[in-house]
């Protein structure tokens, strides 16, 4: 962090202090642990310790054993701006949207899928009838071929099972799952939360829930990865634990910052580990077809159960991604992304550090599209990100960021590289009074 105060812990309160007085944290919302906190804010325990002491002793938060600390009911109570009444603002056409993940439409070709369509189509007498409630053999042979290459998992056809994307395959993973139903996620995942609330699972911090929800590859927004010695000691301690891992291996395809590391499930051996895949974000998001890989002790626990399950996802589209993957194209496809990614959030940070300057610092992960730009001012990323949507810029408050400074999120994968110098100077004439700019 730069410039701190000399109390160190004061700044952490002031800061929560603003999130919650601003209402980027609502009653209820949980903050990040002592531990996490001090990681993201670069701070000792003890600083984090004393500033959470302080607004606990003010009211503003709440400590739950074996669960937190939550922002309370009356947390904005105290020191609240007097109330004034506004008058609704109009909403703005969105000029540029850095808010949307989607698929960079240079990358993608709809010609090529649509040969494979029309090849799958042939297959008349096979689409008259319901697929394996599993997924179609040739998919599953296809991805096993290709995850075992390219991200060193151990399996067969037989453990993989299709489905309509991670959540749809997470409702059928929840009932099989042995063990206390508590589950802790590694990094924020909300849909995924939402899956396991259903089935009646408790969240818990993930170092002490019996299932651990981990990204790998997506530790962030913006595309942060464990690194291998991090690999190896979850799995040691899950071992040891006697835990699950469910790995979410989204975005480790579009890594370019080097050679992806290898999955947890295969540096496990295959053994205490559900491995997610989802090709949503290297074709196209309307393309909902995910699989999931269990180890032998589920599977068999699945397979006295695969009858009661439909298949969620397209047969149609099934049989063209297999015949897709299998003829390399899947793979050329992510060397295209790859390639777009790095070039694209290279441009866009020269775009936004040529317009800001000094004002802006620019984060990347590991790969992906999106970057974090965060900002020398004393405004709130909420702040931000509503005085760019008023100029038509779409994008995403980031809470925290590794200095300390508001963070704003601009995925760049729909937004012209062409367009990105403008959309760098219409962002600056709509947040330059917010960061003290001229």
């Amino acid at each position: 962090m730069k410039k701190q105060p000399t109390f160190r812990y004061m700044w952490v309160y002031n800061h929560f202090k603003q999130l919650i007085l601003s209402g980027e944290y609502q009653p209820g919302d949980k903050i990040p642990s002592i531990r996490r906190c001090a990681q993201l804010l670069q701070v000792s325990k003890t600083t984090v310790e004393s500033a959470y002491m302080l607004l606990e002793t003010e009211g503003r938060i709440l400590s739950k054993a074996q669960s937190g600390y939550y922002v309370t009911a009356a947390a904005k109570i105290r020191s609240a701006p007097p109330s004034t009444t506004t008058q609704p603002q109009p909403l703005n056409t969105v000029q540029y949207n850095f808010a949307t993940r989607g698929a960079d439409k240079h990358v993608f070709s709809f010609e090529l899928w649509q040969r494979y369509l029309k090849s799958a189509l042939r297959q008349q007498e096979r689409l008259l009838r319901y697929g394996d409630v599993q997924g179609e053999f040739e998919l599953r042979e296809a991805i096993c071929q290709y995850v075992q290459r390219a991200r060193n998992v151990v399996c067969t056809p037989q453990q993989i099972i299709v489905g309509a994307g991670v959540q749809s395959l997470l409702h059928l993973l929840c009932p099989l799952l042995p063990g206390e139903r508590t589950v802790g996620f590694y990094t924020p995942f909300t849909q995924g939360e939402a899956v396991f609330a259903d089935h009646g699972y408790t969240h818990l911090p993930q170092s002490s829930a019996h299932i651990l929800y981990v990204s790998p590859s997506h530790l962030t927004p913006y595309g942060s990865a464990l690194s291998l010695s991090q690999r190896f000691e979850i799995l040691q301690q899950c071992r040891q634990q006697q835990r699950i891992i469910v790995e979410d291996d989204y975005g480790s395809e579009l890594c370019y910052a080097r050679q992806p590391i290898s999955s947890l499930q295969g540096l496990s051996g295959g053994k205490g580990v559900v491995y997610l895949g989802t090709f949503s974000p290297l074709l196209l998001p309307s393309i909902r077809i995910g699989f999931m890989v269990l180890p032998q002790n589920l599977l068999s626990i699945y397979q006295e159960r695969r009858q009661l399950y439909n298949q969620s996802a397209s047969q149609l589209e099934q049989l063209a991604l297999g015949h897709f993957i299998a003829n390399g194209q899947l793979e050329s496809q992510i060397r295209r992304a790859r390639r777009s990614c790095l070039q694209k959030t290279t441009a866009l940070a020269n775009a936004l550090q040529g317009t800001f300057g000094s004002r802006v610092n620019c984060l990347f992960g590991d790969g992906g599209y999106t970057l974090l730009a965060q900002f020398c001012s004393n405004s709130t990323p909420h702040r931000l990100a509503q005085l760019a949507a008023n100029a038509g810029i779409a994008l995403t408050p980031q809470k925290f960021s590794p200095l300390g400074q508001p963070g704003l999120l601009l995925c760049c994968s729909g937004v012209d590289t062409a367009d990105y110098p403008s959309a760098a100077k219409l962002l600056y004439s709509a947040i330059a009074p917010a960061i003290g700019a001229k």
